[in-house]
């Protein structure tokens, strides 16, 4: 057994959190968008914290209701515009870098949300090194073990067939191993006496 194994279903769960990080990554840059902030990178997208986003609408606040001449009908409903805005933005820009720490890859921002991708070698990589598996040496040795018995089964199964007598089956091995219902258990021992196997016999030998 080699010490790597490809695990197909840790590949599959791989390329499933792929999709859904691509997925929370679009959805992220769409809603950012949706409120007039622009991305161009992915150095921007990494840039958007929550205490970033708090700072810029301050100062763009700041000036905006700083302007001396701002009739107070207009600067209350800024204000409140301002408040809703770094309400939603420091949300979204929570989420947009929670989904972040999870993506060890590099991100293209496309002009449309949509657009955007991940850089596929690097996605390929990380799904590689997801799905291969290190096969501890006591298993791989278990595995080995495993085979010397899996061939001698089936040496005993060419001797019956040889010697025109009926091949192993699961019916021996509840001869070897007798339990309740003909269900070996995982606390079966195999073993044979001469009592078993003349009470067995009737059952291999050919009928005359």
């Amino acid at each position: 057994m080699p010490s790597i194994w490809h695990d197909e279903r840790r590949e599959r769960e791989a390329r499933g959190k792929v999709v859904s990080l691509l997925s929370a990554v679009k959805q992220s840059i769409a809603k950012i968008r949706e409120n007039g902030v622009t991305i161009a990178d992915e150095k921007e997208l990494k840039a958007l914290t929550p205490e970033a986003v708090k700072k810029q609408i301050g100062e763009v606040k700041q000036r905006r209701l700083g302007e001396r001449f701002l009739p107070p009908s207009i600067r209350n409903q800024e204000a409140a515009a301002f408040a809703r805005l770094e309400a939603v933005m420091t949300r979204e820009a929570e989420d947009l870098q929670e989904t972040l720490k999870s993506i060890p890859f590099p991100i293209v921002v496309g002009e449309k949300a949509d657009e955007t991708y991940f850089d596929s070698d690097a996605v390929e990589e990380y799904i590689e090194q997801a799905a291969n598996v290190q096969v501890p040496q006591i298993v791989r040795e278990y595995y080995d073990e495993l085979i010397k018995i899996c061939d001698a089964w089936s040496d005993f199964g060419d001797w019956c067939a040889a010697n025109g007598i009926k091949a192993p089956s699961h019916r021996v091995l509840q001869m070897l191993a007798p339990c309740p219902h003909g269900i070996i258990d995982d606390t079966a021992t195999l073993t044979i006496t001469p009592e078993k196997m003349y009470n067995f016999a009737g059952w291999i030998l050919p009928k005359s």
